[in-house]
């Protein structure tokens, strides 16, 4: 026969199982959680810490005892003596003391593996004459390279936006500008039907040009036709102004996507026949546009067969390559034997998706 003793509380007091119960859940709260996290007392003294936490310390073999259970957490950054532990240390003293919060504060932190950045957060919890602070630290150094990466793209893509407007200027003046200009020289001197006729031919020179740069800027049937009556108009109008000859790949029923896709596309399209135009000599070329089903992802693949050297990233290649990356795509050049090839994947975003990097020209 056994005999089971309970163990009763004092009266007013919890019993002993709640109370352990409460300390189970509230340390399974704690390692629930992703970011390494700690609970200071009015003092600074590190109470408890939560499984991230440990692991931390374990995998950057930090043994200082400032770190751990019982450990003074504000003497540990007094101690260290740099500019962020001092500013943490006064951080948290105002914030036991009364102080408004949270506090936070990204600052480098070294690891074995070397620097990491870190987002320190902290929250003061529990009564006014028993505060206690809640700390976590998270690593962000993967969301700091991307958000620095960003704004290096935005910065680039800018700058070759800029330069592309500075470039359709000089084409404005140098093309169709001057022919207007030399039209109504013409028409100014009489109008004989030779004068005439010669002021007619640069007005419709004039116009070819006006409406080149209208179709490269945006496409007339680019909205209610979608993207490839806009790549086959753009495809047309080139061959019948150089004589390249340019064999199509297109899919007959292509679907609408988001609206930056198929303007990249299109502008990737429009940049590498100015290429051949420019930099090729080739008498043929060849364009394939389709949606790969195992990424998923939309290439476009533009072959020509004239020198093959690549063409300087000036204005507009620059400018289309940051515009893809920003879209997650890729855009790659390579030798074609002869020629050159230009391909460059997309995400397939549908037409109703939110996608970044919106009416990039």
């Amino acid at each position: 026969m056994t005999t089971e003793i309970s163990r009763k509380s004092p009266p007013g007091e919890r019993p002993v199982a709640d109370v352990q119960a409460m300390r189970v859940f509230y340390q399974s709260t704690l390692d629930a959680m992703a970011m390494s996290v700690a609970v200071l007392s009015p003092k600074g003294v590190i109470i408890a810490v939560n499984a991230s936490w440990a692991q931390f310390l374990a995998d950057n073999a930090l043994s200082d005892p400032g770190l751990a259970i019982g450990g003074n957490y504000l003497d540990l950054c007094r101690r260290k003596g740099d500019p962020d532990s001092l500013t943490i240390a006064a951080a948290l003293t105002a914030l036991i003391g009364g102080g408004p919060g949270p506090f936070r504060l990204e600052y480098p932190c070294p690891w074995t593996t070397g620097n990491r950045w870190s987002r320190m957060s902290a929250v003061r919890v529990g009564s006014a004459t028993s505060p206690f602070v809640i700390l976590s630290h998270e690593d962000i150094t993967e969301q700091r390279e991307i958000r620095l990466r960003q704004r290096e793209i935005t910065g680039r893509l800018l700058l070759a936006e800029d330069e592309e407007r500075r470039r359709l200027g000089r084409e404005l003046h140098d093309g169709a500008a001057q022919k207007l200009a030399a039209a109504k020289l013409i028409l100014g001197r009489g109008q004989a039907p030779e004068a005439v006729a010669e002021a007619q031919q640069l007005l419709s020179e004039a116009i070819s040009d006006l409406r080149g740069i209208s179709d490269r800027l945006h496409p007339p049937m680019f909205d209610p036709l979608g993207l490839v009556a806009a790549i086959r108009r753009a495809v047309g109008r080139f061959s019948r102004e150089t004589g390249v000859a340019v064999a199509l790949s297109l899919p007959e029923a292509f679907p609408r996507l988001a609206r930056p896709v198929e303007i990249t596309l299109f502008g990737a399209a429009r940049e590498a026949l100015d290429n051949i135009r420019l930099h090729s000599g080739s008498p043929k070329a060849s364009l394939s546009l389709q949606v790969e089903t195992d990424e998923p992802c939309v290439r476009l693949t533009v072959r020509d067969h004239g020198k093959g050297g690549a063409p300087a990233e000036g204005d507009g290649l620059a400018g289309l390559r940051l515009r893809v990356e920003q879209l997650g795509g890729s855009l790659t050049l390579a030798r074609a034997r002869p020629g050159l090839t230009m391909t460059v994947r997309l995400p397939v975003l549908p037409a109703d998706a939110d996608a970044a990097g919106a009416d990039g020209g």
